[in-house]
């Protein structure tokens, strides 16, 4: 992140440049809450829907409200494969090789969508990620 300092002129300045620390002070903790939420997923992270959802298919896509925000989500037919596919704990790999094997696409890109997806899914409360400490 990069900080611009701005100078003012004496009419009321002092004002202005308090309004605008603050308004970055917001933007540190608010990027720093979002690093704090974001989950880390890597290919042996375990994935489940969480019970604080339920969803519909809405011929191939699906339809899911989070019961604790009011807020609906849609997911495209690929997205709703994955849904399907995470109605029951999965690992990131799993995932990934069925929808290799469902749709034609590239593996790095499958990866990395997948990644995004599941990524957006916790960010909105819609699934759980566990990930396993290696021993």
């Amino acid at each position: 992140m990069t900080l611009i300092s701005i100078s003012f002129s004496i009419d009321q300045g002092d004002k202005i440049k308090l309004e605008k620390k603050y308004e970055l002070f917001i933007l540190y903790h608010k990027t720093e809450w979002l690093l704090e939420t974001m989950a880390i997923i890597s290919e042996s992270s375990i994935v489940v829907v969480t019970k604080d959802q339920v969803s519909c298919d809405l011929s191939g896509e699906a339809a899911i409200l989070n019961l604790k925000s009011g807020v609906y989500f849609g997911l495209n037919t690929v997205g709703a494969s994955i849904w399907n596919l995470i109605q029951k704990p999965r690992t990131v790999k799993e995932i990934q090789d069925s929808i290799l094997k469902e749709y034609d696409v590239d593996s790095g890109r499958c990866e990395q969508d997948i990644l995004e997806i599941l990524q957006e899914l916790s960010t909105h409360g819609l699934i759980e990620i566990v990930n396993e400490k290696n021993t």
